[in-house]
């Protein structure tokens, strides 16, 4: 092959051979160039020439080496590069492009892979199921198994397609159908999840089907059903190994319980006390001595609760293990109240002494002869126990506070907690506060203050101290300070409801609504659907004017206690001013219903059907207020007024001749006795005008004597003179005998067989000329309907 010879150290012309146009080169060069030839002959052929050592390729290496001795700087570079056996010609980087557009693309993942990940994805949702639970997000945790469920099917349909039944994840499977009917169990959907269980019980690929029936019987047992749910221990209890001693104690102790619910005490205890020789437990002990006391089995009930004493709680020994292994005890108790494993140790721990302080109060009043004899019984039992000698403290205090509900002295109840000022931090501690409530029960704030305060110095993270120093500071209305005892008991225990509500309260009356209505919402969230609670949040949204919400919540607070009678009043006063009657008559309705005696409900329901021209119905309303107040004599001049509405003319002159005679210096009667005796044209009204004026001139007498205002007479006018109809428009009494006489009856007009003929024109207006005296003496403001 020819090539070019360059001569690299003589001067040399970089543009000599420079050819500008393919068509001007000498035909000559094109024949001897070999390389331009092949090139030519192959559409593409950079594979043979890149070995090739021609003149061309020779040219353009000599260049990139800077063997040619020419001006860098006087022409830029091409673009062109060298190529070598491992890439091509492409000045614009497509092929880079490509690879990396390849390198992007995802592998597709094998089958195993996709088989992990679902299978992975589906015990994390489990996971979060069990989590939302624990949180108190049931419906969360509903939706969460349900999920899991989802994926599990995508899962089986997976390896029916692909072939791999074999391979299926039998205890995955049972885990997610385990979760979702636990799920359905803790939102109360006990049909759905009796449905789930008894599918993975009938389901003989589970193996530990049979211990699900244990919760079929338990939802048995929630739904009242308890003779089923018997059956269903009895039929685990068969099945169960007698090896298995823990789980055969548990289903005889759900088999006792289920005996008390069917009021067969004597099986419960034969089943509680089993369970007691084979396994004790502070549940089974506690529900045996309840059974016995039932019973009135006095020796039974003194067995029983001091074998009740003889169980250890091993929960307490864990920890006094922990913090007496080294020096540091002080450190370790300030971990463990912070640890959760702790708190749950603690709970323990408090149920099984609340079981036994409960049981002492319990069996106090029936074991001896009297309650005193029987406590300290109780007492003396504690104090050799080896395992709650520490409880004999509280159960003194217990004894103490007792005084106050059997003997309602609390003298006595003060003399006795006095005597604990000399013990232990806790328990004297617990004695001043005791002290402080009753101090601060007998309105004693001073020495309420006093004790709280001791209390507090014996024992600086006690709750229940810095509560009571809180309510002597509210009851003062020192509501900032009130509000630093409060925040120190949630500091102290955040589980402290009585800490909380009073903390809501305090904001609540400094005006601060949302801070009021956020402890409130806090607590509804601790302690579901509490009726004081329910209340606040509700009153709170009325106090800020959200109406909509108020309702919401009062209705919700019916729905728990719906007897509530200031709830149901508080609902009618709502609509009454939103100006719906249907649904104020319906709860005002309801008010009487549970309180017939209440004189405002009374007023309004006569209103309500005196406006309605429904005389007789507001008539029993008017008599049943009367009764209630015989004293005050407008109820009976209501009555009075409802009978001239209906035309019995009769029967109201004689109703307002009873008050006038009950009542001698009431200026209404003697007003509504002078229209009615204008009506019938009587000849004694003239006494009673003149009886009016005399009573009239007294009492401005009176109040000009005293210096004081004219004091009016009861306003006693149809439909009603309720004080809190201030919402209405009022009226003039120029048109109010007119608005009588006109009104549409919406059910119809009202039958009246009475001959009009009687009614004078001098209903409507009054002159000098028909009157002994003028417009100045009597005009229409002194006249009611």
């Amino acid at each position: 092959m020819q090539s070019l010879h360059v001569n690299l150290y003589d001067e040399y012309d970089a543009y000599s051979n420079y050819v500008p146009n393919i068509l001007e080169m000498d035909s000559a060069y094109i024949n001897n160039d070999n390389l331009f030839k092949e090139t030519g002959n192959s559409s593409y052929k950079w594979k043979e020439t890149s070995n090739m050592k021609g003149s061309a390729l020779q040219f353009i290496c000599d260049v990139e080496n800077g063997l040619i001795k020419r001006p860098i700087t006087a022409v830029q570079g091409a673009g062109y590069v060298s190529r070598t056996a491992n890439n091509i010609f492409d000045p614009l980087n497509l092929a880079s492009q490509m690879n990396n557009t390849l390198n992007d693309t995802p592998k597709e993942l094998s089958l195993e892979d996709r088989i992990k990940n679902l299978e992975n994805q589906v015990m994390q949702l489990v996971d979060e199921s069990c989590i939302a639970e624990y949180q108190g997000k049931y419906k969360v945790a509903l939706e969460k198994a349900k999920e899991a469920s989802s994926k599990e099917h995508s899962l089986i349909r997976l390896l029916e397609q692909s072939g791999h039944d074999d391979s299926h994840n039998f205890e995955l499977t049972y885990s997610v159908l385990f979760t979702v009917a636990h799920q359905y169990v803790t939102n109360e959907m006990y049909t759905e999840a009796l449905n789930m269980y008894k599918g993975i019980t009938d389901n003989k690929v589970f193996q530990n089907g049979i211990r699900l029936k244990i919760n079929i019987g338990n939802i048995y047992a929630k739904l009242g059903m308890y003779h089923e749910a018997l059956k269903i221990y009895r039929w685990v209890l068969d099945r169960i190994p007698n090896t298995n001693k823990e789980f055969r104690t548990k289903i005889l102790h759900n088999i006792g319980i289920v005996f008390i619910k069917l009021r067969k005490l004597d099986d419960a205890c034969t089943n509680f006390e089993y369970v007691m020789q084979e396994k004790p437990g502070m549940n089974a002990g506690f529900h045996a001595i309840v059974c016995h006391f039932f019973l009135g089995d006095v020796q039974m009930i003194k067995k029983s609760f001091q074998a009740l004493l003889n169980i250890p709680l091993e929960v307490t020994e864990i920890q006094n293990k922990l913090i007496t292994e080294d020096n540091n005890a002080d450190v370790k108790i300030e971990i463990l109240k912070r640890d959760e494993l702790s708190h749950i140790i603690e709970k323990i721990r408090q149920e099984g002494e609340k079981s036994i302080i409960t049981a002492s109060n319990l069996i106090s009043p029936i074991i001896e002869e009297t309650y005193a004899a029987g406590f300290n019984w109780c007492l003396e039992m504690i104090k050799n126990s080896e395992y709650f000698s520490s409880l004999s403290g509280d159960l003194e205090i217990n004894k103490a506070v007792a005084y106050l509900r059997n003997v309602k002295s609390p003298e006595t109840a003060i003399d006795a907690l006095k005597s604990f000022d000399k013990r232990e931090n806790r328990v004297a501690s617990l004695a001043y506060s005791n002290l402080a409530f009753i101090y601060f029960f007998l309105d004693n704030l001073e020495l309420s203050e006093k004790q709280a305060l001791q209390s507090r110095e014996c024992d600086m993270y006690s709750a229940v101290a810095n509560i009571n120093m809180g309510n002597c500071f509210f009851s003062k209305k020192i509501y900032e300070k009130a509000k630093e005892f409060y925040n120190l008991a949630l500091e102290n225990d955040s589980s402290c409801i009585e800490a909380l509500y009073n903390l809501g309260l305090a904001h609540k009356k400094t005006g601060l609504m949302e801070e009021s209505l956020t402890c409130f919402k806090k607590l509804h969230a601790i302690v579901n659907n509490l009726p004081d609670v329910l209340y606040q949040i509700g009153n709170i949204y009325e106090l800020s004017g959200d109406i909509e919400q108020a309702v919401e919540w009062y209705l919700q607070l019916l729905g728990i206690i719906p007897s509530d009678i200031g709830i149901l009043q508080k609902l009618a006063d709502i609509y009454d001013n939103e100006n719906d009657k249907q649904q104020a008559y319906h709860y005002y309705s309801e008010t009487y219903r549970y309180y017939p005696s209440n004189v405002v409900v009374l007023d309004w329901l006569g209103e309500y059907f005196a406006e309605l021209r429904l005389s007789e119905k507001a008539i029993t309303y008017f008599e049943k207020a009367a009764l209630v107040q015989p004293q005050e004599p407008k109820w009976k001049l209501l009555v009075g007024s409802c009978y001239r509405q209906a035309g019995n003319y009769q029967k109201a002159l004689h109703i307002y001749k009873k008050v006038l005679h009950d009542f001698p210096n009431n200026t209404d009667s003697l007003k509504l006795l002078i229209r009615v005796g204008r009506d019938l044209s009587l000849k004694e009204t003239n006494e009673y005008v003149e009886k009016l004026k005399k009573i009239e001139k007294s009492i401005t007498q009176r109040n000009n004597y005293s210096g004081g205002t004219r004091i009016k007479g009861n306003d006693v006018s149809l439909p009603s003179s309720r004080t809190n109809s201030s919402n209405k428009p009022s009226r003039t009494n120029q048109s109010a005998e007119k608005d009588e006489f006109d009104y549409v009856d919406p059910v119809g007009p009202l039958i009246n067989d009475r001959p009009r003929t009687s009614v004078s024109n001098k209903l409507l207006s009054y002159s000098h000329e028909d009157e002994e005296f003028g417009d100045d003496d009597l005009n229409d403001d002194l006249l009611p309907l």
